[in-house]
């Protein structure tokens, strides 16, 4: 990857993952600073003031990701274990009606005798 950005913003770049950071140059490529075409390789207060809200707003999805990922985990979790109460009251179930099958063919087998 060729540097395209003033080392000075090095810090924060490299924190962006790349597809961040190839939107970031479309951007500043496009970019009129004061009726100005920003240069690449400039050293700006505008410039170092977009990498660091791109970083923020990056670390924040990140975050919520994350939030949402644990939430997704929790539930997830919580669906097993109903799951799995379910299976066990089910077998419970099914025993029962087995026992009550085998009283009725011995009720059954003993009328016959």
């Amino acid at each position: 990857m060729t540097q395209w950005w003033n080392s000075v913003y090095s810090d924060v770049i490299i924190q962006l993952p790349q597809s961040i950071v190839d939107c970031l140059k479309h951007r500043i490529q496009n970019t009129k600073i004061r009726g100005k075409k920003c240069e690449l390789n400039e050293e700006s207060e505008n410039l170092k003031g977009l990498f660091d809200r791109e970083l923020t707003t990056y670390n924040n999805k990140k975050q919520c990701m994350k939030m949402n990922n644990k939430r997704y985990e929790e539930r997830l979790q919580e669906l097993l274990e109903e799951y799995e109460a379910e299976i066990k009251r089910v077998q419970v179930i099914s025993k029962e009606i087995q026992g009550t099958q085998y009283s009725l063919l011995n009720l059954r087998d003993s009328a016959n005798w």
